[in-house]
């Protein structure tokens, strides 16, 4: 069985789990220490004796930016709630819209893990390699299977369909 991110955490392999659950720690806790906050403060150039401009004290982070920009009313409530799920291992596969957020942070989690990613001050933080090699070698043993129909995952080939050549 091949994990995608449509399937839930809790059918990943488990030597390759706790870094997806790791990830889904660190995502909940920026998203929930670093909450949007803008504030008032007088105009430098005022127009009028009470002129105020807004000013961005703690933005949220990068990647719920793009991701609130990229989905059509994005929540940041269901995001946490989403988030929790994925760290109890009691999310659910992807089959209607009811489970979409836990979707879309399966999917940021395993682009980050498998791509690697930017940070907020853009140095370049590298993929999990290995997690980045354990889909790899699925993905080489399934095109392997699909060109070498005989051919188990262990890469040998099945003695029961030689049996009856003679040599």
């Amino acid at each position: 069985m091949i994990w995608s991110p449509k399937k839930e955490i809790a059918k990943l392999p488990e030597e390759i789990k706790p870094y997806y659950l790791s990830e889904a720690e660190y995502l909940f806790e920026d998203l929930r220490n670093n909450k949007l906050k803008i504030v008032l403060i007088p105009a430098p150039r005022k127009i009028h004796q009470m002129h105020m401009i807004r000013v961005l004290e703690n933005p949220n982070p990068f990647w719920y930016k793009e991701l609130y920009s990229s989905n059509n009313h994005f929540r940041r409530d269901r995001s946490i709630k989403s988030l929790i799920r994925i760290i109890e291992k009691k999310d659910k596969e992807f089959k209607n819209i009811k489970y979409k957020y836990d979707f879309v942070y399966r999917e940021l989690i395993h682009d980050r893990l498998i791509n690697g990613f930017d940070d907020e001050k853009g140095n370049k933080i590298y993929p999990n390699n290995k997690v980045k090699y354990f889909f790899e070698e699925i993905s080489y043993q399934n095109s392997l299977e699909k060109l070498i129909p005989f051919c188990n995952s262990d890469f040998e080939t099945e003695t029961k369909y030689f049996d009856d050549v003679p040599f």
